[in-house]
């Protein structure tokens, strides 16, 4: 469902119709990518935004609007995050009906940068890097939602997965021994809470040193460890030495704004196993196309998903 919704996108008519609520240059769109959200970007009074369009059926405007509510609260508290920006009409999320279809644009001011890679040699950057993640978590801490948003928990993804793992054999143990561990683990005040839930690189910019965080797609309660974790899945079965002088200064940049238990530290690799556990089932059984969003080839990535949930030796040494 997710590559049909959007995959008829007007990539012209649509996103100028958009734009013109929030007042931008319409001459000045340019798509940025298609993924689970159809995102352009374009200017206005020398400032850059970025429009973001997605189907109902893919996020109902309630879901979109809360996370928008969650993102304006980490601006508000001074977190690095871009800000969300309400249209001419006052609203954060404006929905547009074009024959049977019903799609939602919301629109943030740009964040300066790009988008940050674990190759960068700077140690300046992942420092910077964990202080901006440890601000967000800091900031949710006082975060409260209004009672119509209802945000996801640890609980949610689990379900959801057992509805997939049950038909998986191989599969199945894993989730078991998976869940018996989350599901034991200590829900302290500062180590748990609403996370950004998608805290990958390619969802963190920078400009020189300083580190920026943006698309808040998929909010939700969880252990902070897995944001603090999530950049760090794809290179976990890469050998250790060639990255684990960046994890330690990203790691001290988030202490210096807020606590790790390091006790949840430790157990680094099963929050990587639970998130491939999570990406593999979601996109074996949501994501039909060959492309996986953001770009790649979907068989390769579902392989290193793959040995990530079935590696019996230590992904980190910490």
């Amino acid at each position: 469902m997710w590559g049909k919704c959007l995959k008829g996108l007007d990539k012209t008519t649509i996103p100028k119709q958009f734009v013109k609520l929030w007042a931008g240059d319409t001459d000045s769109i340019k798509l940025i990518n298609i993924g689970i959200n159809a995102v352009f970007r374009f200017s206005k009074e020398s400032q850059n935004y970025y429009l973001r369009i997605t189907h109902e059926k893919l996020r109902p405007l309630k879901s979109v609007t809360k996370a928008i509510d969650f993102q304006s609260h980490l601006f508000d508290e001074g977190v690095p995050v871009c800000e969300p920006v309400v249209s001419l009409n006052e609203m954060y999320v404006e929905p547009l009906k074009k024959e049977q279809h019903f799609y939602l644009g919301h629109v943030c001011a740009e964040i300066p940068g790009i988008p940050i890679s674990l190759r960068l040699e700077n140690p300046n950057i992942y420092y910077n890097w964990g202080q901006s993640l440890g601000k967000l978590h800091k900031a949710s801490q006082n975060y409260i939602p209004p009672e119509v948003f209802h945000f996801d928990n640890w609980q949610d993804s689990m379900t959801e997965m057992a509805g997939y793992a049950v038909k998986d054999t191989d599969l199945l143990p894993h989730y078991d021994r998976l869940y018996e561990w989350v599901s034991n683990l200590p829900q302290a005040e500062n180590q748990y809470g609403l996370i950004h839930g998608d805290h990958r690189d390619a969802n963190v910019v920078h400009e020189g040193p300083k580190v920026g965080i943006i698309d808040f797609d998929s909010p939700n309660y969880h252990w902070y460890m897995m944001d603090i974790m999530r950049p760090f899945l794809e290179i976990s079965l890469t050998p250790q030495d060639t990255w684990q002088h960046k994890f330690e200064k990203y790691i001290k940049g988030y202490r210096s704004i807020h606590p790790i238990d390091p006790d949840l530290l430790r157990q680094g690799d099963r929050f990587i196993q639970l998130k491939a556990l999570d990406i593999y089932l979601w996109a074996k059984n949501k994501w039909a196309s060959d492309e996986i969003p953001g770009g790649g080839n979907k068989g390769e990535w579902m392989t290193m998903l793959g040995k990530i949930i079935n590696s019996k030796t230590p992904l980190f040494i910490i």
